[in-house]
């Protein structure tokens, strides 16, 4: 069961045209090695920043979704040399598929990411309230419905990358995509 949600093995049933067009990009595993240590240099450098405010405020930060920081700069050089070549190779993808696609590895996408970013909340939040005060006598149910419709719409939306930078910064942010590397590494 485990093994057909994986791309890969699920693709080639689908009719041309049923889906987005797919292209299954093989990341070497020094790109994914140094995807997975940004991603633990991210996380070290978020507890230190979510330490230092801590201490100086005296209030404990929310420690919920947040924006990994950027620590490209911090990996050694091969590693950030591995970043930049998988940014290439993504970019020249992209440009092939009509310059946006939907970034997922064999596995999972990388939403959890995506949803951290504090635009697509204040969005929703906005949309959400909008909505609710256009519509004060819709039941509880067509909220709900609304809400999730919208939801999906934007994170759809925020999901959409031109760039192969961008991706590869989702793909960093991500435990989901840490978490399929790291699995798909061990096998």
């Amino acid at each position: 069961q485990e093994r057909f949600a994986r791309v890969e093995n699920w693709i080639d049933a689908f009719p041309p045209g049923v889906t987005f067009e797919t292209r299954i990009v093989m990341m070497s595993k020094a790109q994914a090695s140094a995807l997975l240590r940004a991603h633990d240099l991210a996380q070290l450098e978020m507890y230190m920043r979510q330490q230092e405010y801590q201490t100086k405020s005296g209030c404990r930060p929310y420690v919920g979704f947040q924006h990994f920081p950027d620590v490209r700069h911090l990996l050694a050089k091969e590693d950030r040399d591995q970043l930049t070549g998988l940014d290439a190779m993504l970019d020249e993808h992209i440009a092939g598929l009509g310059g946006a696609v939907f970034v997922r590895t064999s596995g999972l996408s990388p939403k959890d990411a995506m949803v951290a970013d504090p635009t697509l909340r204040e969005t929703l939040f906005r949309g959400v309230r909008e909505h609710h005060e256009a519509h004060p006598g819709a039941t509880r149910e067509e909220q709900d419905i609304h809400d999730t419709n919208l939801w999906s719409r934007l994170l759809s939306r925020q999901m959409r990358v031109t760039r192969g930078r961008d991706a590869v910064s989702y793909m960093i942010a991500s435990k989901r995509v840490y978490s399929d590397i790291s699995q798909t590494r061990l096998q």
